[in-house]
């Protein structure tokens, strides 16, 4: 499955995730500098 990521803080893009399974990703977003988690 492929997805766009949106930070959950200031919901600006940040990448596309292309996945199977569970899936944790730790990321600093690139336009507010917060460091997030996205798990899908």
């Amino acid at each position: 499955m492929e997805e766009i990521v949106k930070c959950p803080v200031c919901a600006k893009r940040i990448f596309d995730l292309v996945w199977s399974d569970r899936t944790i990703v730790k990321i600093k977003c690139p336009h507010c500098r917060n460091i997030v988690s996205i798990e899908r």
